[in-house]
């Protein structure tokens, strides 16, 4: 079991939102709108969950993100890190 943690920073016009594998950048996504903090945090959360590193945080934003419509991004993000 993994201890994910997620960190957003605002920098310029944009926020940059990382995913932390116990406590190392494993992704990071540059989005230029508030509201796609969230999809980004999904999306990073739900691959990490699909490639094995499991979290209690990552399976539960998953189940979240299974049981409503998909929310898509209202600007095209910026994947820095993969």
């Amino acid at each position: 079991m993994y201890e994910h943690d997620i960190k957003v920073t605002k920098i310029g016009k944009g926020w940059n939102v990382r995913c932390l594998r116990n406590c190392q950048i494993v992704d990071e996504i540059r989005v230029f709108a508030r509201i796609d903090i969230g999809v980004a945090i999904k999306e990073m959360l739900r691959w990490e969950d699909k490639m094995g590193a499991i979290s209690d945080m990552a399976l539960k934003s998953r189940e979240r993100l299974n049981s409503k419509p998909h929310q898509g991004y209202s600007k095209t993000p910026q994947r820095i890190r993969n």
